[in-house]
């Protein structure tokens, strides 16, 4: 597998985790917020009184947190955007069979009509390199 392919997958499998993790910390900063505004948290079955600089600590430490994920997402993706655009340029049927079917997501059978290369040769080549499909990564899944 090419190294390029190596770390343009570690980049999206980041990148999927983050987002989890960006949606997480985006509902504990609106249950924080609403703490803050109510003054009360639910435990069990019963409200616990949360005083105002706690909840304000807990808020400010969760916006925080949000905010580190999200420079880090958007970090990512401007790296990815640039990689994918660095590949894109590539010459070389490898690396063009590789572009298609990891980041534009195409099967073989659209990268051999795209290409005018026989099914049997892309696959081989693709197959050879370790290049596989993956929805997560191409650019058409998202």
């Amino acid at each position: 597998m090419p190294i390029w392919l190596e770390g343009y997958q570690d980049i999206c499998n980041e990148l999927e985790l983050l987002s989890i993790y960006e949606r997480d910390l985006r509902k504990r900063v609106e249950m924080a917020r609403a703490v803050v505004f109510s003054g009360e948290m639910q435990s069990d079955a019963h409200y616990v009184h949360i005083p105002l600089d706690k909840s304000l600590e807990l808020y400010n430490i969760t916006v925080d947190k949000c905010n580190e994920v999200v420079d880090r997402v958007n970090e990512l993706s401007s790296i990815k955007v640039q990689m994918e655009k660095a590949v894109g340029g590539f010459t070389g049927n490898v690396y063009k069979m590789a572009y298609m079917r990891v980041i534009e997501g195409l099967s073989i059978d659209e990268i051999s009509d795209r290409l005018h290369l026989s099914h049997s040769y892309v696959s081989k080549s693709l197959s050879k390199n370790k290049i596989k499909k993956c929805k997560k990564y191409a650019r058409n899944a998202s």
